[in-house]
């Protein structure tokens, strides 16, 4: 269900992108008849889906269907946002997609199982460490773009999605990776307000969907990732799914450098990665923000207010 609700999104910004790159003009209601089409097509596909699942794994867990809601509608709402800004953009919100289905599956295998080994929880969370990773060098090799705050507002906050492994305040740490990104957000409120109102729009979308995260992990995951006390030992995520995006090559040595606001170096962040793969706590290493760092607040206070 997870995945044709995510495919749906992607769906949604190719049919924007064919329209767009083949000077094809619809009018609104037209695009709309489109949507709706392909909205019946994902609700019967939705149906078989949900029928399958109950046949080989009974119901879906109450925390696993909140967060299928958060990826239909805020998740959703950023990727469309994104594919409206296109390119680069729009790239790299697709591998934050596919980081959040990499969470999702982890949730799931914890509505379902009890926790497991230090050794085996290092390989479940191993796959999202990865595409975390993905997300932070897709910034790093295109330190010349002219999209850089956008690319670097995902890449420095991306890692909140480690919030897996965080215990006893997942909810608190994702708030941590937004505060890191702020710096950027707010480049882009300054460059693009009043000027181009769709950056505007990906800045809000972007809070909003990780505002939402915060709630979900607060309502579900208080004091860390649910386990199921009463299940089997959890074992590692199988392969399958979406195909990954191919592998990026690593960012040039000479353009590697620590971003203002970033909150840390190249050895310092390789550590924070290596922290999730291995199962550990990623608030190690993170440096606090000092109340001199803190005055970016200003302009996101006004944007949610707007």
């Amino acid at each position: 269900l997870f995945r044709v609700t995510l495919h749906f999104s992607i769906l949604q910004l190719l049919l924007y992108k064919i329209l767009k790159y083949n000077n094809c003009i619809m009018s609104s209601i037209q695009l709309s008849s489109v949507i709706e089409r392909l909205e019946s097509v994902v609700g019967r596909l939705e149906s078989l889906s949900a029928v399958s699942a109950a046949g080989e794994s009974g119901p879906t867990a109450a925390v696993v269907e909140e967060f299928d809601s958060l990826v239909k509608q805020s998740l959703a709402q950023f990727l469309q946002a994104s594919g409206e800004i296109g390119g680069e953009v729009s790239e790299q919100a697709m591998l934050l997609g596919a980081t959040f289905q990499i969470t999702r599956e982890i949730v799931a295998v914890a509505s379902r199982c009890s926790k497991p080994s230090d050794k085996e929880l290092q390989q479940l969370l191993k796959p999202l460490g990865e595409k975390v990773s993905e997300v932070e060098d897709f910034r790093n090799v295109r330190r010349g773009s002219k999209m850089i705050n956008h690319l670097a507002s995902l890449a420095e906050s991306c890692a909140g999605l480690g919030w897996v492994s965080i215990s006893p305040a997942p909810s608190p740490f994702v708030k941590e990776m937004l505060d890191a990104a702020t710096f950027y957000l707010n480049r882009i409120l300054k460059q693009f307000k009043g000027v181009d109102e769709k950056h505007v729009h990906w800045v809000k979308s972007y809070i909003g969907l990780l505002t939402d995260l915060q709630g979900y992990i607060k309502a579900n995951h208080t004091t860390g990732l649910s386990w199921n006390r009463e299940g089997s030992p959890a074992k590692a995520i199988p392969s399958g799914g979406a195909p990954a995006p191919p592998p990026l090559a690593p960012p040039p040595i000479a353009s590697a450098v620590p971003a203002a606001g970033s909150g840390g170096g190249v050895a310092e962040r390789a550590a924070l990665f290596s922290d999730l793969n291995n199962g550990g706590s990623v608030t190690k290493g993170l440096k606090k923000v000092t109340p001199d760092m803190q005055t970016h607040k200003i302009l996101i206070s006004e944007l949610l207010l707007w």
